[in-house]
Order: C-alpha cells, then sequence, then structure tokens
C-alpha cells in the first residue's frame, strides 16, 4: 500500500468537501472550497513525492465533480427561469 502524501491527502479531503457543499446547494461553500481545491491542486501536482497513479485518479473523480456542478448549476438556471416565467427564444 502506497503512502499518499499530506499533499494529495488535502486535495482528497477538499474534493469530498466540495462533493458536499454541491449537494447542499450552498454556493457561498462551493466557492470557498473551489478556491482551498485549487491551492491543494497546485500542492499535490508540484509535490515531487506524489503518487501519480493516486493523483490521477483524484483528477477524474475532480472533473467528474465539475460536469456535475455544471449541470447542477445549468438545472438551476433552468428552473428560476422557469419559475418567472422567462422564455429563451
Amino acid at each position: 500500500m502506497a503512502v499518499v502524501p499530506i499533499s494529495q491527502q488535502a486535495l482528497i479531503k477538499s474534493k469530498a468537501q466540495l462533493q458536499q457543499a454541491l449537494k447542499q446547494r450552498d454556493w457561498q461553500r462551493v466557492k470557498e472550497i473551489e478556491q482551498q481545491l485549487n491551492r491543494h491542486l497546485l500542492a499535490a501536482t508540484q509535490d515531487r513525492h506524489r503518487d501519480t497513479l493516486t493523483l490521477v485518479n483524484e483528477l477524474k473523480d475532480i472533473l467528474n465533480l465539475y460536469a456535475l456542478l455544471t449541470q447542477t448549476c445549468r438545472d438551476q438556471v433552468t428552473a428560476i427561469a422557469a419559475d418567472s416565467g422567462w422564455r429563451q427564444g
């Protein structure tokens, strides 16, 4: 079993926090965690002790999380537009 560097552990923790904030639709928290996630991502990619395979898998998970975030935002915009009676022409 490989030892995961602290930089990657921080990345994993931030990813989980972003998932939770997205699930709760806490947009202010999403913004805060997203900024934190970016810092942790930079640190993890620059860590000379990084576990490359683990990092690649985390990056895939993060990309999937951003896809979900994007879709959630689109869905919310659509719902708000429908509630307000706005129609796209």
